[in-house]
């Protein structure tokens, strides 16, 4: 059941799946080329938190070009609960990807090469966040690995691709 999403004050929402959400949003008008027409949009976000991976993880809706904006928030959901529900699969992922950036090049002197197992048994999810797109990104707190960067991943039409260290 798609929940109805206040735009213009600040609220709470209770979401089924989500949970409370914190809602801020509000119309604007924006142009996104400089030749192209005013668009109306929306700015702000729907955040929350749910529990997985053992902990508090972060929920950030970021909506600028939403139609049907109950909807998305549903769809929103389904990707998030998908996500996370791959979460070892998600993990097994970034470590295919940065496991040999971590011991070719991010090995303190002294300390062993890591092992794949190590390397995903360090990493934590942190948050999500879904744009406009629905482009999915899962954010990994990397554990030490990388001096306490992140290690986003961006799932897009249900298979997770690039992997980047950020912070």
């Amino acid at each position: 059941m798609a929940v109805d999403i206040p735009v213009g004050a600040p609220g709470i929402v209770q979401h089924d799946v989500l949970g409370a959400l914190s809602v801020d949003l509000k119309r604007a008008r924006r142009r996104y080329e400089r030749e192209g027409p005013e668009l109306d949009v929306l700015d702000g976000e729907i955040g929350g938190k749910i529990q997985a991976d053992g902990t508090a993880v972060y929920i950030a809706l970021c909506p600028h070009l939403i139609g049907d904006l109950p909807d998305w928030v549903e769809r929103c959901a389904a990707r998030i609960m998908q996500a996370v529900g791959d979460l070892p699969a998600l993990k097994a992922h970034v470590a295919d990807d940065h496991l040999s950036l971590k011991n070719e090049r991010w090995l303190e002197r002294g300390e062993p090469p890591v092992s794949r197992s190590e390397f995903i048994g360090r990493l934590r999810l942190n948050s999500v966040s879904v744009h406009d797109d629905d482009a999915v990104e899962v954010f990994f707190s990397d554990g030490g690995l990388f001096g306490g960067h992140f290690l986003i991943v961006t799932i897009e039409n249900g298979k997770p691709g690039e992997v980047a260290l950020a912070g």
